[in-house]
């Protein structure tokens, strides 16, 4: 089953850089992305999602485009884990409210996933990226005029990358996919302890826990991953 939620995450992937413009083989973007997440379970503040963005520049895609392909993957990664930790909240809290960290936790993700998605959508004329480029024009020293550069590119690619709603519907089905067989590997580990959980309980728990791996503060989200799991 881990392997079928690896599977997703490279057919996710593969989604992006092909609408980029770049027929990277199946194999290659399975290296470069379990590359990256190799090097996020060793260092961090995600510092693999940097040296991912650098794999997809050493393979044609711009820095830019890069960078929002991979913000992109985490915020449907956030979108899919709270949408996930829904239901399985709502069965599991039916006489009494879910605990207040629980439901504190599900409105802070769905605020941060939705509101850039929404930036987009609302701003279809490009209007921040206009002011980007106004703001760029007014620098004289080259570096600042490269960064924000970078920044206006990267947003124009996420722009396009939200407005296509066919791989937006898509890349949501697959991080949906990815996450549901995630917790599926859980449960079949507890059985396998003998340890008598529900698949309900598993499913929040690991996505829950997951959500609190996007906060980048220890390597591999040591300590953070685990504290979710104990009060659940």
């Amino acid at each position: 089953m881990d392997r079928a939620s690896w599977i997703f995450r490279t057919w996710r992937l593969e989604l992006f850089t092909t609408h980029a413009g770049k027929n990277i083989a199946i194999f290659d973007i399975f290296k470069l992305y379990i590359s990256g997440y190799a090097l996020n379970v060793i260092l961090p503040a995600k510092l693999g999602d940097v040296a991912t963005v650098g794999y997809l520049k050493m393979k044609g895609i711009i820095i830019g485009r890069s960078a929002a392909i991979i913000l992109q993957t985490r915020i449907l990664d956030v979108l899919s884990l709270i949408l996930l930790s829904v239901i399985p909240a709502f069965i599991l809290f039916t006489e009494k409210a879910a605990p207040n960290w629980i439901r504190t936790t599900i409105v802070i993700c769905l605020f941060v996933a939705a509101v850039p998605i929404g930036i987009v959508v609302i701003d279809k004329n490009k209007i921040i990226s206009g002011l980007l480029e106004k703001l760029g024009n007014k620098f004289s020293r080259k570096s600042l005029k490269l960064v924000v550069e970078k920044i206006k590119d990267a947003y124009d690619a996420y722009h396009e990358i939200v407005l296509n709603k066919k791989l937006l519907v898509a890349s949501i089905l697959l991080s949906l996919m990815i996450w549901l067989f995630d917790g599926l590997v859980c449960y079949t580990v507890s059985i396998a302890v003998g340890a008598q959980i529900s698949i309900i309980v598993v499913v929040l728990a690991v996505s829950l826990a997951n959500v609190g791996k996007s906060a980048p503060a220890t390597p591999g989200a040591i300590g953070i991953y685990e504290i979710v799991y104990r009060p659940i």
